[in-house]
C-alpha cells in the first residue's frame, strides 16, 4: 500500500497509529521482507501526508531537499529518526539479524544526505560512507521469449540476508 490511509482516516497521516501497528506487527513476527515493505509504507506516511490517493501533478512529496525538510526539525529528518528507531527495534526483537552493535543515529550524515538533489550525488555519499555493498545486486540474466523475440531480463539478489 503506497498511500497508507488508515480505516478511520480521510487522508494520509504522518506516523499514524495505523501504520505503526502494521510495522510493529512485522517487527514482532520477525518477518524481514514484510518489515522492509512496511518500512516503505511507514516512510510514505510522511512524504504523502495530507494526500488522498496520489501525488497530483508533482513529485514534490519525495524531494527531501526542498522546504527545509532536511533540517534538524524538518519533516524528512523526523522521518529518518523514527525509521532508524524502527530498524533498531527490529534488530532488538530479532537478534539473528544483528551483525554489529547499534550505532547512534547519524544526524549530520542524514542532514547532508537529505540536502542532496541529484541521485548520483546521493549514491556517491552512500559509497563514501561505506554503504555501497548493500541493496540490489545484479547476479545475471535470464532469457525470456516475447512476441518480438528473445529478451534478456536481469536477475537481482538483495544483500540483506539473515546473519548467521
Amino acid at each position: 500500500m503506497h498511500f497508507p490511509i488508515g480505516p478511520t482516516d480521510r487522508v494520509v497521516v504522518a506516523n499514524a497509529t495505523y501504520v505503526n501497528e502494521r510495522i510493529d506487527r512485522k517487527i514482532e513476527e520477525g518477518n524481514f521482507e514484510g518489515f522492509g515493505k512496511e518500512l516503505h509504507t511507514y516512510q510514505d506516511s510522511w512524504s504523502h501526508q495530507s494526500f488522498v490517493n496520489d501525488h497530483g501533478l508533482s513529485h514534490e512529496p519525495d524531494y527531501t531537499y526542498i522546504q527545509d525538510r532536511w533540517k534538524t526539525d524538518g519533516r524528512d529528518m523526523e522521518m529518518a529518526r523514527v525509521v532508524y528507531s524502527k530498524m533498531e527495534a527490529f534488530l532488538d526483537w530479532n537478534p539473528g539479524y544483528r551483525a554489529f552493535p547499534t550505532a547512534p543515529f547519524p544526524e549530520q550524515f542524514m542532514m547532508e544526505y537529505l540536502r542532496l538533489e541529484d541521485n548520483k550525488d546521493k549514491e556517491i555519499a552512500l559509497k563514501k560512507a561505506g554503504l555501497n555493498g548493500y541493496g540490489q545486486q545484479l547476479i545475471g540474466y535470464r532469457t525470456v521469449q516475447t512476441r518480438d523475440g528473445k529478451l534478456a531480463m536481469p536477475i537481482y539478489e538483495w544483500r540483506f540476508e539473515r546473519f548467521e
